[in-house]
């Protein structure tokens, strides 16, 4: 997963068609408009080349717009098929000062 500069690598899960990952990471962005949230997906095999699967991108704007997305389907890119879905959550930054 990936915004701007800001990468997360997200566990891989063996032995399934259909991997579910319940997990929360945090992008910083301080620009909205233009930047989007990257999902790339790969079938993690023992050997070294892993099979690309897929790739999905939101616009960050559409999810600052919203403040909260549950359950979206996004097809996925270059590839034949396939979709995943995502809850999407926009937390403003909050000054402490």
């Amino acid at each position: 997963m990936t915004v701007g500069a800001h990468t997360h690598r997200v566990p891989t899960i063996n032995d399934t068609l259909n991997p579910h990952w319940d997990l929360t990471y945090d992008f910083p962005i301080e620009v909205v408009e233009g930047q989007e949230l990257l999902l790339e997906f790969y079938d993690d095999d023992d050997r070294q080349d892993d099979e690309f699967l897929g790739r999905a991108k939101i616009q960050t704007s559409v999810v600052a717009e919203r403040g909260y997305i549950e359950g979206y389907w996004v097809d996925l890119v270059d590839t034949e098929s396939g979709k995943v879905q995502v809850t999407l959550s926009w937390l403003p930054v909050i000054d402490d000062s």
